[in-house]
C-alpha cells in the first residue's frame, strides 16, 4: 500500500465509522497529500514531460486538471508564472537568485587590511515537525528553502522589515547597488537576504512562534555532524544484484523505457556524484541498501550546489531517479517486494 493509499484509507475509515475529522487534521492531511505529490509524483512527471517540451522556444504554463476516474484535461496559458494564476499553488521547486546590479563596482586601490576578520558563517539547519530537514551548504539557501516550505505568501503579514523598511518577504524590490546584494528573487517574491545568520535565525523563530510551527533551528554546515551513509559490501554479490531488483520494481510500475532511463541515470550520472560528494569507495547508489542511508545519501547530494544545478540542467531526472530508488528500498524493507 502506497503512502497516498494509506492516507485515503484513514479518511475513508473515519467516514465509515462516523468520525468527523477536525479542521486542523484535514489541513494536515491536505499538506501531507501535497507533500507526497511533490516528492514522489511530480519529479517522475517532470522527467517524462520535459524532453517533449524542449523544442518549444516560448514561455508557457500547462495546467493539468485531474478528476479520479476521468480523462485528464490540459490547458495552456501564456502567463509566464504559475503564481500569476489565481488560486494556483506552486508545488515544484523554483530556484532563488540574487538580485544584482548591472553596474560594475568601482575599482579601488589595493590596501593592506588593518585587521584579520574570521569567516564566522557556521551554516544553518532547520527541522520541521513533520521530519523535513533543510540543511544546505549556504545558510541563505537553507533560509530561503525554509521560507518557501512555510509559504512565502504567509510571511508579509508579520511585518518583519530590514534595510530601509523593506519587508523580509515582499513584492517591493530594493534598487540594487553595484557590489551589494540586498535581496534574492524567488517565485515572484523578493526575500531580504542581506542579514546575518543570527538575524535569519531570529526571523525564523518569530515566524515559527507566530504560526505555531515548532521549528528547530540549529547552527552547522552539512558534514560537520552528519555521518556518512554505510556501504553494503555485499550488495554487489547478492544472487540477484540490487540494481536488477530495482529495475524489475520499476518495470512493473512504469514503461520499460522509463525503467531503463532511471536505472541508467543512477548507474552512471548519479554514480559520479556519489563518488564526489558522498564516498569515493561506493560503487554507486546501489551500494546503499537501507532507507536511512539512502535518505542520508540524497540529503548530502542535495546539499551540493553543483549537484542541484546539474540536476536542474537534466530536468530533475537525477532527483526523480533517486526518489524512485528510495521508494524501492522502503517497499523492500516493508517486505512488499
Amino acid at each position: 500500500m502506497t503512502k497516498l493509499e494509506k492516507l485515503y484509507s484513514i479518511i475513508e475509515n473515519s467516514r465509515d465509522v462516523g468520525v468527523k475529522l477536525p479542521k486542523g487534521v484535514l489541513q494536515q492531511v491536505e499538506e501531507l497529500e501535497e507533500g507526497i505529490i511533490k516528492e514522489e509524483i511530480l519529479p517522475a512527471l517532470s522527467s517524462d514531460i520535459a524532453p517533449r517540451l524542449n523544442p518549444i522556444q516560448r514561455d508557457l504554463v500547462l495546467v493539468v486538471e485531474y478528476h479520479p476516474g476521468e480523462p485528464i484535461s490540459v490547458a495552456l496559458s501564456r502567463k509566464t508564472k504559475i503564481s500569476e494564476m489565481t488560486g494556483a499553488k506552486v508545488l515544484t521547486p523554483r530556484s532563488s537568485k540574487p538580485v544584482k546590479s548591472e553596474e560594475e563596482p568601482e575599482e579601488v586601490a589595493p590596501h593592506e587590511p588593518t585587521k584579520h576578520i574570521e569567516n564566522t558563517t557556521k551554516g544553518m539547519k532547520v527541522t520541521f515537525p513533520d521530519g523535513t530537514i533543510i540543511w544546505r551548504r549556504q545558510a541563505i539557501d537553507t533560509f530561503i528553502e525554509a521560507l518557501r516550505k512555510i509559504g512565502l505568501e504567509r510571511i508579509p503579514v508579520l511585518g518583519i522589515e530590514h534595510g530601509r523598511g523593506f519587508n523580509l518577504v515582499g513584492k517591493e524590490k530594493r534598487p540594487p547597488v553595484a557590489g551589494h546584494i540586498w535581496q534574492h528573487e524567488c517565485d515572484g517574491w523578493y526575500i531580504y537576504s542581506n542579514i546575518s545568520n543570527a538575524q535569519k535565525t531570529e526571523d525564523l523563530k518569530r515566524i515559527s512562534d507566530y504560526y505555531h510551527l515548532g521549528l528547530k533551528i540549529e547552527e552547522g554546515k552539512p558534514g560537520t555532524e552528519m555521518r556518512k551513509p554505510i556501504i553494503n559490501e555485499e550488495a554487489s554479490r547478492w544472487d540477484w544484484p540490487i540494481k536488477m531488483q530495482f529495475h524489475s520494481f520499476l518495470a512493473k510500475r512504469r514503461k520499460e523505457s522509463t525503467a531503463n532511463s532511471y536505472t541508467n541515470t543512477l548507474d552512471h550520472a548519479v554514480r559520479e556524484w556519489i563518488n564526489k560528494e558522498v564516498d569515493a569507495q561506493a560503487d554507486s547508489i546501489f551500494s546503499y541498501t537501507t532507507s536511512e542511508d539512502v535518505r542520508l545519501c540524497i540529503d548530502m547530494l542535495k546539499s551540493s550546489k553543483d549537484f542541484v544545478e546539474e540536476n536542474k540542467r537534466k530536468h530533475n531526472n537525477m532527483s526523480a531517479a533517486l526518489s524512485q530508488y528510495l521508494l524501492f528500498i522502503e517497499e523492500r524493507e516493508k517486505g512488499n517486494l
